[in-house]
């Protein structure tokens, strides 16, 4: 699927939308995105709220497997929060670890000022061809 056929598909997923998850580059088995974190993001204690770190993890890695002309879903995601997420560009770079015809996987890096703050590892199910 071209990288404007990506964008296009996942511009009608409306919580990511919602969120603020922008889709910056896509290319075969990856993909980028970020959200700039505002208030309606930060939890009671002020920082980024959790939800909103997974959504965009979560995005990230729906583009980058959904790359290859199939029909592809997360069946299983982890994510580790390792810093504390603030107001600010927050990014998300997710990368295909194995190509299985069914079975994919998944890693996702999110960044923010360059510092890693969560890490997401994801096994996915690819469906059908679309």
């Amino acid at each position: 699927m071209s990288e404007q056929n990506v964008k296009d598909f996942f511009s009608n997923d409306r919580f990511a939308v919602l969120a603020g998850v922008v889709i910056d580059e896509v290319g075969e088995g990856r993909a980028t995105a970020h959200i700039d974190v505002e208030d309606r993001h930060l939890n009671a204690n002020g920082f980024c709220q959790g939800g909103a770190i997974f959504t965009l993890a979560d995005t990230t890695l729906a583009v980058a497997v959904n790359t290859r002309e199939l029909n592809a879903v997360s069946v299983e995601a982890n994510i580790l929060y390792i810093n504390a997420v603030t107001k600010g560009r927050l990014e998300a770079e997710a990368i295909e670890v194995v190509n299985h015809h069914r079975l994919p996987s998944m890693d996702v890096t999110l960044r923010q000022n360059g510092q890693v703050v969560a890490k997401m590892t994801s096994l996915c199910y690819r469906k059908s061809k679309k």
